[in-house]
């Protein structure tokens, strides 16, 4: 596969809300259930443009579901399902290593495509209690937000790692945040 902006949003965008999978009968799957569609169809057209054919189907809000200490949660959004089928793309993504991942992002461009596919997918930006903003980016993958610091790092963004409950890469300072945004341009969670 030939690298290029969208390629490394698609890839980020997989690592983190998103999927691929084969299965048996034949099918190879590339997918991401959302609810924002401006994140859908952000997907979608990366998809297009590195000449798959994606396909996009709106769902009604999942049934009200139980959680273990007894709360109900009534979703309320609609679910947007993004899926494209490709035997040569699930077989070389599956190969990717994080090694293989970091020498493809090459340039600037490429590097926040990356990290804006990740934060559409895992991150938010949230004020805390003095009103300060914060970004964070959640995942059980801690190779893959350590790759993320490297890159933010390059940036001039200081990000720490935690790991309570999944692993989270956070930065607070403002400029940080503005550097971030700048760079990353990101489609959903703008603050």
């Amino acid at each position: 596969m030939t690298i290029s902006d969208d390629l490394a949003y698609i890839i980020g965008v997989l690592l983190g809300d998103g999927s691929v999978s084969s299965c048996k009968d034949g099918h190879y799957t590339i997918q991401l259930s959302v609810t924002s569609k401006k994140f859908a169809l952000e997907f979608f057209s990366s998809l297009k443009r590195i000449g798959l054919n994606p396909h996009i189907a709106v769902f009604p809000p999942p049934k009200p579901s139980r959680l273990r200490n007894g709360k109900v949660i009534i979703p309320k959004k609609k679910q947007y399902r993004v899926r494209a089928y490709s035997k040569k793309f699930v077989l070389w993504f599956k190969k990717l290593t994080f090694e293989e991942i970091e020498r493809m992002l090459n340039c600037k461009m490429l590097q926040a495509a990356f990290v804006r596919g990740i934060y559409e997918s895992e991150g938010n930006i949230r004020k805390d209690s003095r009103g300060n903003r914060r970004i964070v980016i959640a995942n059980t993958n801690l190779e893959l937000l350590k790759l993320v610091q490297k890159i933010l790092y390059k940036w001039g963004v200081y990000a720490t790692i935690s790991d309570s409950p999944k692993y989270q890469l956070r930065f607070f300072r403002s400029k940080d945040i503005q550097n971030f945004l700048k760079i990353t341009r990101p489609c959903i969670k703008r603050g």
